[in-house]
């Protein structure tokens, strides 16, 4: 038994399970239906649970502790969203009760909208919870190398299925990897083409520090860092096809934006023939968007034509659920409740936007008008302690910024993209951002 044991921990078999489910949530169309959302995170909250119940009690308590402000912020984020489903009567009711909900005939009003909608949205959240935890724990002592592996094979069976998906069609337009929003798919292969290229520099940083290997300069070890990533070179090409294949503005400007953050991150540290890794990237992009070009793919060019048209049509989604904010801007509508208040927004001159909207396209103005700025608040609150660990690990580790940097990267790619779409809320989508930070801002120790 504990020979299976280190061999389970040496593989990191709990990322590579966590990683799986996230996986079936893709796959089930982003788990974007309460139902499906309800079982990606209780799987994920099982996992934990075991995970948990398999490890020293000291290390549990160490994580939890580098994580203590993230824990609170979640805490308290549902416990406000709870509370906001309970009935209210008399003179609670006349100050805290949503005065929009005796537009539902509700027979008691609480303070938020749709409070089953709400108990939905906490249910959903709990995914995302658990997947930064479970990344936590997956790199708490074990490499993060590892758990990029897994993340790099988890990149190459979602490309491949979403590029059978696409070319299946009988007509295809634009790749979605079935979650229903070619948008979010961009960000999402954005994302992941960047955490392959982190790992084909980790290899290239050990191979270029590598002494058994003397007849090799660094340079060339830079050089042919991919050839000795083979995994995360097929990882990185395949995610950046698929995002091009979205044909996404926004997304590919965001992953764009992504890389360039990245690169900036390690240029500050990169000295000699380490800047290869600067150009490295900008150039890989910039090959295969011209292959796919010069192959027929020309849908980007076509659709930057129409860009203020586009913004016209987001302007007048935004406008009304901007205006909800305003009516309760400290504690929101309630959470998940954007269906009921844009059903109640829709007049005969937005018609168009709003009839087909199932998201505001902007992860801010939604979650300011669901949960007000004391929830987008607890949000920063949230992400703010391992984002910071990330860019210092960026700048100051000596032996891996790269985790750090690609990482941090990411979040601004997802964050970046957020003014424009709704991918953290698809729920497999938030869970995966969520282990990946968890997994890769580094706790007070570094490990590679």
């Amino acid at each position: 038994m504990n020979v299976l044991v280190r061999l389970a921990s040496a593989a990191n078999l709990p990322a590579g399970a966590t990683l799986t489910i996230i996986l079936a949530g893709m796959l089930a169309e982003g788990a974007n239906t309460p139902p499906a959302a309800a079982l990606l995170s209780g799987a994920l909250v099982f996992a934990l649970l075991l995970v948990v119940s398999a490890r020293p009690s000291e290390g549990v308590l160490r994580v939890m502790a580098a994580n203590r402000v993230t824990i609170f912020a979640a805490g308290m984020f549902v416990f406000l969203a709870a509370l906001s489903t309970v009935p209210l009567s008399g003179h609670v009711q006349t100050i805290f009760a949503n005065p929009l909900a005796e537009s539902f005939h509700e027979t008691s009003v609480a303070a938020s909208l749709a409070p089953t909608s709400t108990l939905e949205g906490i249910v959903a959240f709990l995914g995302p919870s658990a997947g930064f935890m479970l990344g936590a724990l997956a790199t708490a002592d074990r490499t993060r190398s590892t758990v990029s592996l897994w993340l790099c094979a988890f990149t190459v069976v979602l490309a491949l299925y979403s590029l059978w998906s696409f070319f299946s069609e009988q007509a295809p337009l634009r790749l979605d990897g079935r979650i229903g929003s070619a948008n979010a798919a961009a960000a999402l292969f954005g994302a992941l083409a960047l955490f392959a290229d982190v790992r084909v520099v980790h290899c290239g940083s050990l191979a270029s520090r590598n002494k058994a290997l003397p007849s090799i300069s660094p340079t060339l070890a830079w050089l042919f860092a991919p050839l000795r990533a083979p995994l995360a070179t097929s990882a990185f090409t395949l995610a950046i096809a698929c995002a091009l294949l979205t044909a996404s503005r926004g997304g590919l400007a965001a992953t764009a934006i992504g890389f360039g953050v990245f690169a900036a991150l390690l240029s500050v540290r990169a000295g000699g023939p380490s800047r290869f890794l600067v150009a490295g990237p900008a150039l890989a992009l910039a090959a295969m968007g011209l292959w796919l070009i010069i192959l027929g793919n020309d849908q980007v060019l076509s659709r930057l034509g129409d860009v203020s048209e586009a913004l016209a049509g987001r302007q007048e989604l935004l406008a009304p659920h901007w205006s909800a904010f305003i009516a309760r801007p400290l504690t929101g509508h309630g959470l998940n409740t954007f269906h009921e208040l844009n059903a109640m927004a829709q007049t005969p001159e937005n018609w168009p936007a709003l009839s087909i909207a199932g998201a505001t396209h902007n992860i801010y103005v939604q979650a300011l008008e669901e949960t007000g700025l004391i929830g987008l608040g607890l949000f920063s609150l949230m992400l703010a302690p391992p984002l910071w660990r990330a860019l210092v690990s960026a700048l100051n580790d000596n032996s891996a910024p790269y985790w750090g940097a690609g990482v941090y990267a990411a979040s601004f790619l997802f964050l970046i993209h957020g003014v424009m779409d709704f991918a953290l809320q698809i729920p497999a989508i938030g869970a995966l951002f969520a282990f990946c930070l968890g997994a890769f801002s580094p706790l007070a120790h570094k490990n590679q």
